[in-house]
């Protein structure tokens, strides 16, 4: 039987690739439009590295017995400003540091996710329990903003 770890793993690994290969695929001179609110997706590739870079500390917290996580966003009524924070204090960033980081921050969480394999599996359905959303997090988040990229991409092309 696969254990929940593995199938973290391929969720995410499924919507990173597709979400990856949605960002490099824009034509570099689109690469910096704004077109997603205040954001291009060079913007929308940093926001979600920043967003696994707090998922994997949060799960590498968690795998170190901290019960009580340290965490920058303590509830969705501060979503928008705390994006706009984790965006800016990557602006000095070009097209390809972003993607480097952003890789850098999947294989973190990756990490952070194979280090959960010594918890118990009934801890991840304890109610409650935030583990499954985090370890998951990667991949619903992705698919949330997959979407609208693969659509501007075909306004675009239209």
């Amino acid at each position: 039987m696969a254990h929940l770890v593995d199938e973290f793993h391929y969720l995410n690994s499924r919507i990173e690739d597709d979400f990856e290969r949605a960002i490099l695929e824009t034509p570099e001179p689109l690469r910096g439009e704004r077109w997603y609110g205040d954001w291009s997706v060079r913007e929308l590739a940093l926001h979600l590295a920043t967003w696994d870079e707090m998922d994997a500390q949060f799960l590498e917290d968690i795998a170190a017995g901290i019960d009580d996580p340290s965490r920058r966003w303590s509830g969705p009524e501060e979503t928008d400003a705390l994006n706009g924070e984790l965006v800016a204090e990557h602006t000095d960033k070009d097209f390809e540091a972003v993607m480097a980081y952003a890789s850098a921050m999947r294989a973190r969480l990756g990490r952070a996710i194979d280090g959960l394999r010594s918890i118990p599996a009934e801890r991840f359905w304890e109610r409650g329990s935030p583990l499954r959303g985090r370890a998951m997090h990667s991949a619903t988040h992705r698919t949330h903003h997959l979407l609208p990229i693969l659509e501007w991409h075909a306004s675009r092309e239209g």
